[in-house]
């Protein structure tokens, strides 16, 4: 079952500050729930303790309730972006390596949004195969193709030095320079 995010339900509130204080999403069901039944009944009573007791705060529910609301923000983006004078836009990548020796791109994006700049966080994907320019290049072509947005739209592009990015031949930046000149 897919929820819609109504992020002024309490449910989706207590998600949003398990994740904001970096806590595992097991703290829901493990602390929070508990120690909230225990306080409901002698203070507000049986029917409001049965309320609570409904509210599911598993792992699974919180993880699911965050990603709803990751999904939203980042349609929300994809939607100024779009609606932005002539739908144009920059890119800011950046690729970097986390504790797990796990490759991770993060994407930002530059728009004009209300007659102001905005600078957004796009996207975060694993690069699954290698960091070389041509699979970086991939996964943000297979994003743009996912939410709909063009390469034509885009104006400008900004990396890091890395020669991944910066490859005069082969590099993430020739490859949309490549690509815009088709």
């Amino acid at each position: 079952m897919n929820e819609t995010p109504n992020y002024w339900k309490p449910p989706y509130k207590v998600a949003y500050e398990i994740a904001n204080q970096k806590k595992p999403h097991t703290i829901g069901e493990d602390l929070l729930k508990p120690c909230t039944l225990m306080m409901a009944k002698p203070i507000l009573g049986k029917e409001a303790e049965k309320k609570l007791a409904a509210v599911s705060l598993s792992n699974n529910t919180v993880q699911r309730r965050n990603c709803s609301m990751v999904d939203d923000i980042k349609d929300q983006v994809v939607q100024q972006i779009m609606l932005s004078p002539f739908g144009l836009f920059a890119i800011q990548l950046d690729e970097s390596t986390d504790v797990a020796s796990c490759s991770q791109l993060m994407v930002y994006a530059r728009y004009v949004h209300n007659e102001e700049i905005k600078k957004e966080f796009l996207f975060r994907v694993p690069l699954e195969t290698t960091t070389k320019a041509k699979d970086i290049f991939n996964v943000v072509s297979n994003f743009f193709d996912e939410v709909d947005l063009k390469w034509e739209n885009v104006i400008s592009c900004c990396t890091d030095g890395a020669p991944a990015m910066l490859g005069t031949k082969s590099g993430f930046q020739a490859l949309v320079k490549k690509f815009h000149l088709m």
